[in-house]
């Protein structure tokens, strides 16, 4: 009862509200995080490779709150989509945004024709109403993309918040890093969702040293067979002072921006 009443005052604003949350979800090997604003707006960035995608908003949303406003797919790999349909069959979602790339799984195509159904709107990034507070970095336009046979480098780049900032990397690589580098696109930031699972071709030392991030975040499954995250890559981050957290060992991350702080809160 406790529990429930706290979480009505602070849902009705009678208890201080961050500037925004970004929620990792723990999911596996794979991606989905949870955004939401001082002003209620919510979007869902990726959804994992399989239903516990719905469990993980459970523990962040009201019972019932059946309606996200933006889903974004950063890329078209089956470990961020797969369980996107199971969120546009239990929720009413206002708009999709997805990397417009040539991409032919029976996953992704389904993902999209499964969304057409329901009537969603699907966009291009750059096409795509953002919230405010939230900034697309990458694609922002179709000539944009890097030359890449890889998919991963297609991932959609958002930054959240203005003075406090948040950076998604989706499955982005160094190259996406490069283009971003070279367009003076990047600032430091509190907190990074650290690209492809801390993958060795993502999160280089010259993208760190751009971005200073205080607290890193990586999405990555126990024992999972890519090695994810390579121990370069944690190095890298520890060198330039970031916490890092990850959800295999950490669960569910959420993390709260004030003005004046930020909050941390994990699963264990």
């Amino acid at each position: 009862m406790i529990t429930l009443i706290t979480a009505l005052l602070f849902w009705l604003g009678v208890l201080e509200r961050p500037l925004y949350s970004v929620t990792l979800f723990d999911v596996g090997q794979g991606d989905s995080l949870f955004v939401e604003w001082h002003d209620g707006t919510q979007m869902l960035v990726d959804g994992g490779p399989s239903t516990d995608v719905l469990s993980r908003l459970g523990e962040v949303m009201l019972p019932w709150d059946r309606s996200i406003d933006f889903l974004v797919l950063t890329h078209p790999h089956a470990d961020h989509v797969r369980g996107l349909y199971a969120v546009t069959e239990r929720f009413q979602v206002g708009t999709i945004v997805a990397t417009q790339v040539p991409y032919f799984t029976d996953w992704y195509e389904g993902f999209l024709q499964d969304s057409s159904a329901h009537k969603i709107p699907i966009v291009a990034p750059w096409d795509a109403a953002w919230p405010e507070g939230a900034a697309l970095l990458y694609p922002i336009s179709p000539s944009d993309m890097v030359a890449s046979d890889n998919v991963n480098e297609s991932s959609i780049v958002l930054q959240i918040g203005d003075n406090q900032r948040a950076l998604l990397m989706g499955d982005a690589g160094v190259l996406v890093e490069q283009r971003l580098l070279s367009q003076d696109r990047l600032r430091s930031v509190d907190v990074l969702k650290v690209g492809h699972q801390g993958s060795r071709g993502s999160t280089s030392a010259a993208f760190l040293r751009a971005v200073q991030p205080g607290i890193a975040l990586i999405p990555v499954g126990d024992d999972n067979r890519y090695g994810h995250p390579h121990d370069e890559v944690l190095n890298r981050l520890r060198d330039f002072g970031a916490r890092v957290l990850r959800t295999d060992q950490s669960g569910t991350i959420r993390v709260r921006v004030f003005g004046d702080r930020v909050d941390i809160k994990t699963t264990y």
